[in-house]
């Protein structure tokens, strides 16, 4: 058991058809701290190091948002499909555990 928890916490598991519940529970922390809390510290990282980069991405954003709105439609839509409706119980934890953060 604590191999599957490890091995969906890490990502590293290949039972992608029969998930079990534990390795669901290890993708779901994989959501939460690999995407989620290490998605925030390396956002933060890039806003103190690169200002100017941060500051031309938001004009970008402001500028053009029918431009960001399509990018972001885009990305939500190839999630909903690719790991939501037709991934293994590992992809759907891991979305619900960084959508959780």
């Amino acid at each position: 058991m604590v191999s599957n928890f490890v091995g969906g916490l890490f990502n590293a598991s290949d039972m992608k058809d029969n998930s079990g519940v534990v390795v669901a529970m290890g993708s779901f922390f994989n959501g939460v701290l690999g995407y989620g809390v290490l998605g925030t510290v390396d956002g933060v990282a890039t806003v103190v190091t690169n200002p100017f980069g941060t500051i031309e991405g938001i004009n970008n954003v402001v500028g053009n948002p029918g431009a960001a709105f399509s990018a972001l439609k885009k990305e939500a839509g190839r999630i909903w499909d690719e790991e939501l409706l037709n991934g293994s119980w590992e992809d759907r934890s891991r979305v619900v555990g960084a959508a959780a953060f």
